[in-house]
């Protein structure tokens, strides 16, 4: 074996550790979570919520026992469809990306305080921190720095984290409160159709989404 092979593996040998510990990034495949609802009433409902990715298209699907499910799609042309079912008829609600953004706003200029406490969560090893918003809230996140994404809107919560959020809570304005863990992150092929409008459904703009509940 010549000087110079000898170099080139005492190189990868060298290197290894630091190859085997890399932060992989999700471009295509999906996150699923076990969410479990809690009522102020004291009950519960559980279900699942899934994140599915393909470069910057998202699909985000939750569905809670067998009377709720909401699904929001990200198309590759950047709109952004809301699927719901109004009087047994389906509807694409096209919502404003920009009005999605301006939302989200409150949760820019986070802060992120990092605790000693860790889980095993879907296999991978999980930090707690706690992010503080400039509203005074916070929410308190297990996340991981063995994966990231590139697509900013995944996690507007937490878009200040190195990495991809595995467990944390979401507590609406009547104060029911969802915990989400997930279970799986897959690197898989994920179809264009996922990320498109399903036939049956009608495109709608969210003003006549609107005007159609309010008829109801």
């Amino acid at each position: 074996m010549n000087t110079l092979i000898k170099t080139l593996l005492t190189g990868i040998c060298l290197l290894s550790p630091f190859l085997s510990t890399a932060q992989k990034k999700l471009v295509e495949g999906s996150i699923t979570y076990k969410a479990v609802v809690n009522n102020p009433d004291g009950s519960t409902k559980e279900g699942f919520y899934i994140i599915s990715i393909k470069g910057k298209q998202v699909r985000k699907e939750l569905k809670l026992g067998s009377d709720f499910e909401n699904v929001v799609i990200f198309d590759n042309t950047e709109k952004l469809y809301t699927l719901k079912s109004v009087k047994e008829k389906n509807f694409a609600i096209e919502m404003n990306p920009e009005d999605d953004r301006r939302k989200n706003e409150k949760y820019q200029g986070a802060t992120v305080k990092q605790t000693n406490d860790t889980r095993t969560i879907a296999g991978l090893k999980a930090q707690c921190a706690t992010v503080s918003y400039k509203d005074g809230n916070s929410a308190k996140v297990f996340y991981t720095t063995d994966w990231t994404t590139d697509v900013p809107y995944l996690f507007e919560r937490f878009d200040i984290l190195d990495g991809l959020p595995l467990a944390f809570d979401y507590k609406n304005d009547q104060g029911v409160v969802i915990n989400f863990e997930a279970t799986n992150i897959d690197e898989n092929v994920v179809e264009n159709a996922k990320f498109k409008v399903p036939a049956g459904y009608k495109i709608i703009s969210n003003e006549e989404y609107k005007s159609m509940r309010s008829s109801r």
